[in-house]
């Protein structure tokens, strides 16, 4: 009997996630936009063209998110988290996470600063550059595909934006859980259970991915891009 080998996340799907327009802080909220604002100011013309005073985003509206996390350090950085309703940190299939790094770094750093544990406790890995939808200059994209996560179950589908300006680093991150295998991004289903499951798993990712191309930097004047 031939084995089927299903493909996933290899390509970068889009989804007609509903974007939503209300804006929260991070501040403890459950619905599905984030507005994070930016405090400290550029000092030269260019920085102060590209300065990002508020970031935004919006999480699909088809879950019900709590916040799981929102650390603000001294320095003016953030962390904030959201999972599914119902869930916890050890049993969320998928999470997003906004950091705010300050002072900021470049983007390809940053990013490479993702990939660097998981090429470390991941069995194979696949990295895979995408074009941000936002206007904002020197802004990237990134999805790392993880077969299997060291002992654990299951493998990884991460997706990340991130951009800066002279201040700080914004990076925009969402993480979905998959089936383990034995190459990135190649699952082997062995039952109708186990198909539907990796389907399912392939419309999360979708979702979690179109979330992530909403991030958009907006300035003092709520330009927004």
């Amino acid at each position: 009997m031939k084995t089927r080998h299903f493909k996933i996340l290899s390509g970068l799907l889009l989804s007609s996630t509903v974007v939503l327009t209300a804006c929260t802080s991070t501040s403890n909220q459950t619905n599905g936009s984030g507005n994070v604002s930016n405090t400290t100011t550029g000092n030269t013309a260019t920085s102060q063209a590209q300065q990002i005073s508020t970031f935004n985003f919006s999480l699909p509206e088809q879950i019900k998110w709590q916040q799981s996390k929102n650390l603000s350090k001294k320095n003016g950085g953030v962390v904030a988290e959201w999972i599914p309703q119902g869930t916890q940190l050890n049993n969320t299939q998928v999470r997003a996470i906004y950091q705010r790094l300050i002072p900021a770094v470049s983007n390809a750093s940053l990013l490479q600063q993702i990939i660097r544990p998981l090429k470390k406790s991941c069995s194979d890995i696949r990295v895979t550059p995408f074009k941000a939808e936002t206007s904002h200059a020197g802004a990237l994209g990134q999805r790392v595909i993880c077969s299997k996560l060291g002992k654990s179950p299951f493998g990884i589908v991460l997706d990340a934006v991130v951009m800066s300006d002279a201040n700080a680093s914004h990076l925009l991150i969402s993480e979905v859980k998959t089936p383990a295998s034995v190459k990135a991004g190649e699952i082997q289903p062995k039952t109708d259970k186990e198909k539907i499951a990796l389907e399912n798993t392939n419309k999360l990712i979708s979702v979690m991915y179109a979330s992530i191309q909403t991030a958009r930097a907006c300035d003092k004047n709520k330009q927004c891009r």
